[in-house]
């Protein structure tokens, strides 16, 4: 029997998390504290200023969310085990340990840079797998990182395998790469990692649109006949659109706010220029290297900042670098000069693409026009619905079989022929019937004005309007 309230840690979210000994230990390991050092929202902070949670508390929640859910099932299904429960408790503790500094922003950063880079020549011809001599310089996600840490850090593996768990059985859960039984609960539009983020976002920004009725959801929570995927009951119809509404309004909120969107910008032009310099190192072997000796631990927000520092002085005042770097300091963000938003079909692309365009073509005249440097311009665009996938309804070519399995299932066992769950967006009965057939499309246009172009904004703002009107 193991005790998963060995020790007792205490967070506004839930008041107390317990967790086991293998999972203090776990915590206890210089990888995994260098979390702490590690900003959730990346830059939503400056923008709402009690944002700045880390890493670290978001992977204790998402273990506590992931216990509370398994416990829940087991009263129904008692043939889940309390290694079940804490090899999935493990996963969702460390989901997030490969995350890079700042989080997404640096890492679409990172990952550009690599992309874009041409392939190098091999220096040993024996070990070539192309006819061209020559490889790429790879790029792994913090999935991916995460799944090496787990293979390469010495401590991590140790206590791993000192409680009989495999480090791989644990990384192909939180990577998703193999099918299991309780996939969904880690990798789902209902997953306990979304459940923590919309509950702490909530808590720590102010903005109401996360707070969810986590227990009833929890409550509700069962497996279907055949036991293959984790579902809600069919009288929580409500509670999951509910959530899944939340999760569409907090990033419309949050990841999605215009400052934020600006700043995220101004940290990838930032990261792109330290890759350059060579200030920073994070292609595939990097990392592999860094885990082996112990680097990785110090790779944290902090270290980032003081190579930012490094980095700008070298720079002189009016470098273009430098402005942005200034403008991340002391919060002086870029400027919305125009935006275009609509909430559409899902196969509305073509439209969404043409205006894009126009906005990129737009935005090479008000370059010329303004004799603003180019570099200072964004045209971002994004497209978000509220579920992975449409309805079986809509014919798209996004109706695949393995990504269904990252859905929201309801499941009534009550009725006689139901041997199945069944996808929300099917449900005639769920606003998800309609909603999931949409998706928002934005597009906005970003300069970042320098100082003796500030008196400009409202002139540009007037002839993207004209132009595009």
């Amino acid at each position: 029997m193991i005790d998963f309230d060995d020790k007792h840690i205490s967070d506004p979210v839930y008041k107390t998390i317990g967790l086991s000994e293998l999972e203090t230990e776990i915590i206890d390991t210089p990888v995994f504290q260098r979390l702490r050092r590690v900003k959730h929202l990346g830059l939503v902070s400056l923008v709402y200023p009690g944002a700045d949670f880390s890493r670290f508390d978001h992977s204790l929640g998402v273990c506590h969310v992931t216990g509370r859910i398994l416990s829940a099932i087991r009263k129904t299904t008692p043939k889940i085990s309390d290694k079940d429960i804490q090899k999935y408790r493990l996963a969702a503790l460390l989901h997030d340990i490969g995350h890079y500094p700042f989080s997404h922003p640096m890492e679409e950063a990172i990952e550009a840079f690599y992309e874009q880079l041409p392939p190098i020549e091999q220096k040993d011809t024996k070990e070539v797998n192309n006819d061209n001599d020559q490889e790429e310089i790879e790029f792994i996600d913090h999935e991916q990182v995460g799944e090496e840490i787990l293979r390469l850090d010495s401590d991590l593996n140790k206590i791993l395998r000192k409680y009989n768990y495999k480090p791989e059985e644990i990384s192909e859960i939180f990577t998703g790469s193999i099918e299991l039984p309780f996939g969904n609960l880690v990798k789902s539009d209902l997953d306990a990692d979304r459940i923590d983020y919309l509950l702490r976002t909530a808590h720590h920004t102010g903005v109401p649109y996360g707070w969810v009725d986590v227990d009833y959801l929890i409550s509700q929570m069962i497996l279907d006949k055949e036991e293959d995927r984790i579902s809600l009951h069919q009288r929580a119809l409500r509670s999951a659109e509910h959530f899944l509404l939340c999760r569409y309004f907090v990033y419309q909120q949050n990841i999605f706010h215009k400052t934020v969107v600006g700043f995220e910008y101004l940290l990838r032009d930032i990261s792109k220029a330290l890759l350059e310099k060579q200030l920073i190192h994070f292609s595939k072997e990097d990392v592999e290297n860094s885990i082996i000796n112990r680097e990785w631990c110090h790779y944290d927000d902090v270290y980032i900042e003081g190579k930012i520092r490094d980095l700008q002085e070298k720079l002189s005042n009016d470098d273009i670098l430098n402005q942005k770097i200034n403008s991340i300091q002391n919060r002086k963000p870029l400027s919305l000069v125009w935006e275009w938003e609509v909430l559409a079909d899902r196969g509305s692309s073509e439209l969404f693409e043409a205006k894009k365009q126009l906005a990129d073509g737009c935005k090479e005249k008000a370059i010329e026009k303004f004799k603003i440097d180019e570099t200072l311009w964004r045209v971002w665009d994004k497209r978000a619905a509220i579920t992975n996938l449409a309805s079986h309804k809509k014919i798209t070519d996004e109706r695949d079989d393995n990504e269904l399995l990252k859905s929201v299932y309801l499941y009534d066992p009550n009725k006689p022929d139901s041997q199945r769950s069944q996808v929300i967006m099917d449900n005639e009965r769920s606003l998800m019937s309609i909603m999931a057939d949409k998706a928002l499309y934005i597009i906005r246009v970003y300069v970042l004005l320098p100082v003796d172009k500030k008196d400009l904004k409202s002139d540009i703002r007037e002839f993207f309007n004209q132009e595009l009107s």
